[in-house]
């Protein structure tokens, strides 16, 4: 209950304009392998390996905070939707538009609920989401 009631005041300051963002450079493989080191043992009961393709010396211009709230989002949610024996990879891109890929092995989603994908609370698989957890805010494990 704690998490859904930090989860929903943590959306509604988003929406209401009351976040700071405190943008800076941050050192993306340092970070990632700090967030797969905190979901190493969630990976290992799950039977996923986690791989951190960032390159060593790749920084990038962000809110070191909120970044670690998504990439953290989106690494768990691979754990949790692999498939077992599965691969959870991390990589990052840098061009025009940088780009943070985080890729695993699951059934992804289905077509019809890509639209709805970004609305709070929204659920692809309701059952299946009671049995493995989470708020589906997106932002807590």
């Amino acid at each position: 209950m704690h998490i859904l009631i930090d989860d929903i005041l943590e959306l509604t300051a988003i929406e209401g304009g009351n976040v700071q963002l405190r943008a800076a450079t941050v050192d993306l493989y340092q970070l990632v392998q700090e967030i797969c080191a905190s979901l190493a043992a969630k990976a290992a009961a799950q039977s996923v390996t986690l791989r951190n393709e960032v390159e060593p010396d790749a920084m990038v211009y962000a809110d070191e905070r909120r970044l670690e709230q998504m990439l953290t989002n989106l690494i768990d949610n691979g754990i949790k939707f692999s498939r077992e024996n599965g691969t959870v990879a991390i990589s990052y891109e840098s061009g025009t538009r940088d780009k943070i890929l985080v890729q695993d092995n699951g059934d992804g989603i289905p077509s019809q609920h890509l639209e709805r994908l970004f609305e709070r609370f929204y659920r692809v698989d309701r059952a299946r989401s009671r049995d493995i957890g989470g708020t589906g805010s997106g932002w807590r494990l």
